[in-house]
């Protein structure tokens, strides 16, 4: 049936007292306003007060309540005592809401939420669908309560309570309570509680605080300013902790001890080492689609985790090492590839449940059944390993009489492309041997496995000089995208893809689609005017692909734009076309753009720099207490949807071992998007320091030679 819309009667209507608008003589005892619109099903009880344009969905009961001008009812609104609706506000399907509810202008409620007697809903308020709020609850200017929450007896909602969060009685929440967080009777929260964690009866968490995820606090605690309680930490009943303590799995600090595989945040953001005692380098990371987090490392010695030995190298050699965390950084499994000779991992790349890596070896390897031999001084390595168990499924080599490194990789459904350098003849079992012009010339090549192992086509490029390939990331379509770091003359007739290279000796990158045969789609090749242009880092993101490059000489002509001494990220469209570019500003010194990561439109990049390298208003400068010729590392992020450079900050180095020999460097960046929530990991070398000073907060380095994992949070702070 079609509402019953009411028009304006032509004849005076009477205005009681009490209204301030005119009543239609339809609704005895009620006063519902000639321009409401009321379905012919809904329900209009005596004492209802219905304001100009406000509609009453079909079956919805109005009782003794009074609904403000363009307010939108579909749900249950009656009890004994009078409730007052806004303007602009709505109540969604399926919904009802209690006696002696307050509920202020433009507030929403989605369908099927389910509200007690006593409600306050200032304006702004938002409840999701399916959520619960018991009696007396009141939701404060802006407050949100999200889909499938409940909130208990007598809380005050200040802030943002996610969906699934259980918040007890007597509760007031004036920050942001994750999903599935159950926060107890009496408390206050006025920090962040992020999900799984439980927050005992009559406990306080002050201003600023964070509660990490699956982290218990006991009946009673009062927590003091910028207490951080790690992954599954737990604070004894009654604990009284003021200050600036910090709480590691049932441990507490003061001041800035930091606990190598202890979290120092809500989130398990912090910094993770992985020693040896002999070296680590961390070379790559990734994130799941479930946010567990895969490692790439090679090391020599005896690497370890939170104390735990991970694996043995062969005795003076390096081996390759491959790692999975979960949510709370606790170790899943590791997987160490370990010969006669050395053995290093450059690349990892996770699809479903396959990981694919990508790297090197020198001697004889053994693994998964398959025992390889370098016939030359290294051997292309690309193996596949279970992500839930770590076994590997299996190892492939590809041979060439001067040597071969794979150093890129990206994994879809039906297998792995793999891109590497190579000189002399490379064979990867195609039946065909591909040539590279002598032993000072380093081709880059492109191959395609199967799921399987088994190779499928290889494409090469290259000019005289040595290349080596920059980036590799899957298109929407199929296609790959790939980048190269060219040197040299061009080679006529050489090259499968991107045929038509121009000469670029001092270094230009050029940015390829090659399609799901590695057939050229497109090329475009990024160069100065006097050549010297470095970089070609990748990141797709709904079939835009972004580059990064590094010109330090001359002037580079993109889209229109001319291009000084800078650091760029660089658009271009599916087909390589140039879309747009960014540019940074270095003085004092040389800076570049390393690793990328894109989410929700916004790009992050890791930076080096050993001068003052501006991001818009933001800017990292090389640290004081390092030696001139390292460079301090650190993070930027740019908003690629029009909002430009959005920040940029950087740890700092201090103790007796920071001015050498080396500061750090920076292999790998990955992003994960937690619930609009997003995290990121960032891969360094460690050398030399003792203390990573973050946010004025100095973090204790145990190892002068560690890999490190820096987890923070993608905003203009660290987050621990």
């Amino acid at each position: 049936m079609l509402p019953v819309v009411y028009a304006v009667l032509l004849m005076p209507l009477a205005v009681p007292a009490a209204f301030a608008h005119p009543c239609d003589p339809g609704y005895p005892n009620a006063c519902v306003s000639p321009l409401a619109t009321i379905d012919a099903a809904a329900i209009i009880l005596p004492g209802a007060d219905i304001d100009d344009f406000a509609y009453v969905g079909p079956n919805v009961e109005v009782g003794n309540a009074a609904l403000g001008v363009r307010s939108s009812l579909q749900g249950r609104v009656s009890g004994a005592s009078v409730q007052s609706f806004g303007d602009n506000s709505v109540l969604g399907r399926g919904s009802s809401v209690g006696a002696d509810a307050d509920i202020a202008d433009d507030a929403v409620f989605a369908r099927d939420v389910v509200v007690g007697s006593g409600l306050v809903a200032r304006s702004q308020a938002t409840i999701g669908y399916a959520s619960m709020l018991e009696d007396d609850v009141t939701l404060e200017v802006g407050g949100t309560v999200g889909n499938l929450v409940t909130v208990g007896d007598r809380s005050t909602i200040g802030g943002v309570v996610s969906r699934g969060a259980v918040v007890g009685e007597e509760v007031s929440v004036g920050g942001i309570v994750g999903p599935n967080v159950s926060v107890g009777d009496g408390a206050r929260v006025d920090g962040r509680v992020l999900r799984n964690a439980v927050i005992g009866a009559e406990a306080e968490v002050d201003a600023g605080a964070r509660v990490g995820r699956g982290a218990s606090v006991g009946r009673g605690a009062v927590l003091g300013d910028h207490v951080d309680i790690g992954a599954h930490g737990t604070v004894p009943d009654c604990a009284w902790l003021p200050g600036p303590e910090r709480v590691f799995r049932s441990q507490t600090w003061s001041g800035t001890l930091f606990v190598p595989g202890c979290s120092v945040s809500a989130s398990v953001l912090g910094v993770f080492e992985l020693p040896s005692n002999e070296f680590l380098r961390v070379m790559d990371t990734q994130y799941d689609s479930a946010g567990n987090l895969f490692v790439a490392a090679y090391f020599r010695g005896d690497a370890q985790y939170d104390g735990t030995l991970l694996a043995s190298s062969t005795p003076g050699k390096n081996a390759a090492l491959i790692i999975k965390f979960d949510r709370q950084m606790n170790l899943v499994w590791s997987h160490s590839y370990a010969g006669t000779d050395h053995v290093l991992v450059y690349g990892l790349s996770v699809s479903g449940n396959d990981v694919y890596i990508a790297g090197d070896f020198q001697g004889t390897l053994t693994s998964a059944g398959t025992t390889l031999t370098s016939t030359s001084s290294s051997g292309w390595l690309v193996g596949k390993l279970s992500a839930d168990t770590g076994s590997a499924q299996w190892t492939r080599a590809g041979q060439s009489t001067v040597g071969g490194i794979a150093e890129k990789v990206v994994a879809d459904a039906q297998g792995v492309t793999v891109a590497g350098r190579y000189s002399g003849g490379m064979d990867f079992g195609l039946g065909v041997v591909l040539p590279s012009i002598g032993s000072s010339d380093l081709d880059v090549a492109v191959t395609r496995y199967n799921s399987l192992g088994e190779p499928q086509w290889v494409s090469r490029t290259g000019l005289t000089g040595g290349d080596t390939p920059g980036g590799l990331a899957s298109m929407q379509n199929g296609d790959v995208a790939v980048t190269t770091l060219l040197f040299g003359a061009s080679k006529t007739g050489a090259n499968d893809f991107s045929p038509g290279l121009a000469d670029c000796v001092q270094g230009c990158v050029a940015v390829s689609v090659i399609d799901s045969q590695g057939g050229e789609v497109a090329t475009h090749q990024l160069i100065s005017s006097l050549g010297n242009t470095l970089g070609g880092s990748v990141a797709v993101e709904n079939g835009r692909l972004f580059v990064s490059a590094n010109t330090s000489d001359g002037v580079l002509m993109f889209a229109g734009q001319s291009l000084a001494l800078a650091s760029h990220i660089f658009e271009f469209d599916s087909n390589a076309v140039p879309v747009q570019a960014w540019s940074s500003a270095t003085t004092g010194g040389t800076s570049a753009l390393n690793s990328l990561a894109v989410v929700g439109g916004v790009l992050y990049a890791s930076v080096a720099t050993t001068g003052t390298v501006s991001f818009g208003s933001a800017s990292i400068s090389h640290s004081n207490n390092a030696q001139s010729s390292d460079a301090t590392l650190g993070l930027t992020a740019l908003d690629v949807n029009g909002g430009g450079w959005q920040w940029a900050r950087s740890p700092t180095f201090a103790g007796p071992n920071a001015s050498g020999p080396y500061s750090g460097r920076n292999r790998s960046l990955s992003a994960y998007d937690d619930n609009g929530s997003v995290e990121l990991t960032y891969g360094i070398w460690g050398f030399g320091f003792d203390t990573l000073v973050f946010s004025g907060a100095g973090t204790a380095i145990n190892n002068l030679n560690p890999g490190l994992l820096i987890r923070t949070s993608a905003g203009p702070t660290w987050g621990f």
